[in-house]
Formats: structure tokens, sequence, C-alpha cells
């Protein structure tokens, strides 16, 4: 739902890439009700919380807006392209790797492939599942201090 239901503290702001308004009028994040920025075309409708802005045209220029807005971490939960273009384009500190052997899904979407040099922070299990939070070798893009994380 990306948001903070399960911890105290203020929401963050979501953000979502939308660049096809493929996103029903219904869904949650289109509700209005806690800053959110949709990465596409814009909507009609009165807006109070709710912003849409064009697609980045790279990564890097996305997380200059951010740093630009004193926003200065970022949690990506994309699909796996999404995921592979931030590692690809070295803009990620720590990724989050949840793995279960017993599990068996076939087919489907490759996972993304993170670069020879990561080095495992830590390694839980949560449940069955073991979780390895991995680094990458370099810290922050600019003034960015904090962590781009995905895998989940």
């Amino acid at each position: 739902r990306l948001d903070a239901r399960l911890a105290a503290g203020r929401a963050p702001l979501r953000i979502a890439l939308d660049t096809r308004a493929s996103l029903p009028d219904t869904h949650h994040l289109l509700d209005d009700t806690q800053p959110t920025w949709i990465l596409g075309p814009d909507r009609p409708g009165a807006w109070t919380h709710t912003r849409f802005l064009p697609p980045p045209a790279t990564w890097a220029d996305f997380l200059q807006t951010l740093h630009d807005h004193r926003l200065t971490s970022l949690l990506v939960e994309g699909g796996a392209a999404v995921l592979q273009q931030f590692i690809d384009a070295g803009l990620w500190d720590e990724a989050w790797v949840f793995e279960n052997p017993a599990l068996v899904l076939g087919a489907g979407v490759p996972a993304p492939v993170l670069p020879p040099g990561v080095h495992r922070l830590r390694r839980v299990a949560v449940g069955q599942d073991g979780l390895s939070v991995v680094g990458s070798r370099h810290s922050g893009f600019g003034g960015w201090n904090s962590a781009f994380v995905g895998f989940l």
C-alpha cells in the first residue's frame, strides 16, 4: 500500500510509476488521502495531495528532483525491469533479497542481477524465508544519504 500502517510515524511520500495511466481510478494510490507523486500523464480532477509529474529522462534526474525537495531516501519496490535500471545505473546502496528454496514458481520474470563486488551486510530468517541484505561498493548519489532498497 506504500504507507506506514505497520509502524509508528508519519506516512512516506508515495511515488508510483504509471507512464501509461493504467492505474484504475479506484486504486488506493489515487485516493488523494496522503501526499503522492504519480510519474505519468496528468488526470482530470481536483487533486489536493496528489501531483502528476512527467516521467524522468533518467533515474538520476529523478533522484535530483527528490533531493531538490529535501527527500533523501527512497525505497524502490519495482518490478524486475525498474529494479535492474537502478542497479545498472549504480543508483543503489542496499538491496534486500528474499529467498525461499522450497517455493517453486516455475517460469516467470527473472530476478534482477546484482553486479560483482556486492557484500552481504547481514542475513536473517524471516519465517521460512531467508533475507540477505547486501550493499553496493559505493554510497549515495550527490547529496543522497540513504539506501535504495529493492527485491521485496
